[in-house]
């Protein structure tokens, strides 16, 4: 497996992670009675639980034209180490706009948030 691979894998599992923090940091956490509902119980939310709960959604919306930049370049015999730089550039924005968006530093988040389209849209275009 690649490390593009590994970071479609990671890209997959990071709005679990920011789920799993957003029902975390609700005041009194995450009773097992909110799971009959945890939409609702979500979108009530306030604070780091509420932002943390947009970066899951948000990471859900990346997630898909990423994993299909990774899959197109791969087929299209991109140079390995093009994919795997912009694969781990991209990782590393999502991870850093989570955090971002938890703790509200809103300019942050927006500059990484455009580095990782910056390296979804370089695999595409490597991928010309």
């Amino acid at each position: 497996m690649t490390i593009g691979f590994i970071c479609v894998l990671i890209a997959g599992l990071l709005p679990i992670i920011w789920a799993g923090y957003a029902k975390l940091a609700l005041p009194g956490g995450f009773k097992g009675r909110y799971n009959k509902n945890p939409r609702e119980i979500l979108s009530k939310a306030q604070g780091k639980s509420q932002r943390s709960n947009w970066a899951q959604q948000n990471s859900w919306e990346a997630f898909a034209p990423f994993a299909a930049a990774v899959i197109i370049a791969h087929y299209l015999k991109v140079d390995q180490s093009m994919i795997d730089c912009s694969s781990v550039i991209f990782i590393i924005a999502r991870i850093l706009y989570g955090i971002f968006y938890i703790f509200n530093k809103d300019s942050l988040r927006s500059i990484v948030w455009f580095v990782g389209l910056a390296a979804v849209l370089n695999l595409y275009i490597q991928a010309w």
